[in-house]
């Protein structure tokens, strides 16, 4: 095996992964800061195989349009809620099911795993509409990282604005090398992006560990881990449902075209709106201050993204039945 031939099987799925891993910890900030070393390498090696697990999907099953974009970055915030985040142990499990898990940690794996299409090239002109959305994403991080660990019974401690813009400098940075990694050794077969017996066998093993140490010694909400097993299950039967055998987003060879200086004017803009907003007071007047507005859409998604998905999906398999039968 050669080295261009491990970094094809590598690059594309840690691009995955360290888009994936900054939306999680970075962008919610999940309580990275308080964790044990222990828990911090289970969540570093938990999202490397959720990386290798998803990419798995979306080459075998052939995700090919935004209805299955959504079910795998729904089914990544559920196992992640599941097995990695232990803030969900500390908090009010029935607020942050509508509010973390379903509205705000789905939304930015959905962003995530849009962002990773994108540095793939399928965006074409729309590459540059990342511009104003890194704006808006960055002032409500901003937002997010100063007030979301100090709010309600989330018991985190917030990030200083330097944390905020050394972790987002760093983030890019990774991403836009992996980035340039995965189009120098393109076109890249996918085939071998699909997980091998090893690597089942890794993720296997995360799974494992990560149920053992949420059951160890820790008061489990048994009812609500069903739902979160339910909905889980939920988003895979609707992947299966939407194979396509004929088109996919990452064809084969697939070959990453990142659009350049719309990445890096999206990431400056994404720090600077995110530096000037992270200062910003929070409105004590009895109005509707912007924290509220960012976790009111969290809200809002939760409660609407996944029985959305499934109406639309159903609507689509009627009409698609009632034009192949002849009148």
């Amino acid at each position: 095996m050669t080295a261009r031939t491990v970094l094809q099987r590598l690059a594309p799925r840690l691009l995955v992964a360290l888009l994936l891993g900054f939306g999680a910890e970075g962008l919610m900030w999940a309580g990275a800061a308080d964790r044990s070393v222990l828990d911090t390498l289970l969540v570093v090696a938990g999202i490397a195989a959720a990386a290798l697990v998803l990419l798995d999907i979306i080459v075998r099953w052939r995700v090919r349009d935004l209805y299955g974009l959504a079910a795998v970055g729904g089914l990544f915030a559920l196992s992640y809620s599941l097995l990695l985040n232990p803030i969900s142990q500390q908090r009010d499990m029935q607020l942050a099911l509508l509010t973390d898990i379903m509205g705000g940690q789905s939304l930015i794996a959905m962003g995530m795993l849009l962002l990773f299409f994108a540095l793939a090239g399928t965006a074409g002109r729309w590459a540059w509409l990342g511009i104003p959305l890194g704006g808006g994403i960055g002032a409500c991080w901003g937002i997010w990282l100063r007030w979301a660990p100090i709010s309600g019974d989330w018991n985190a401690r917030p990030a200083s604005q330097e944390m905020l813009l050394l972790l987002g400098g760093a983030a890019l940075v990774s991403i836009g090398l992996t980035a340039w990694v995965c189009a120098r050794v393109s076109p890249i077969p996918t085939e071998p992006l699909k997980m091998g017996a090893y690597e089942a066998l890794f993720a296997g093993s995360v799974v494992i560990v990560a149920l053992y140490r949420q059951f160890d010694g820790r008061q489990i909400d048994v009812p609500v881990y069903t739902v979160l097993s339910g909905l889980a299950g939920i988003c895979v039967a609707m992947l299966w449902y939407r194979k396509d055998s004929y088109f996919a987003w990452i064809g084969d060879p697939w070959g990453a075209k990142p659009a350049w200086a719309a990445f890096f004017a999206t990431g400056a803009i994404f720090l600077a709106a995110a530096a000037i907003t992270y200062p910003l007071p929070r409105i004590e007047n009895g109005t509707l201050e912007l924290f509220e507005i960012i976790r009111l859409i969290f809200t809002l998604f939760g409660l609407i993204w996944l029985p959305g998905l499934a109406a639309l999906i159903g609507i689509k398999a009627v009409l698609r039945d009632i034009q192949s039968k002849p009148l």
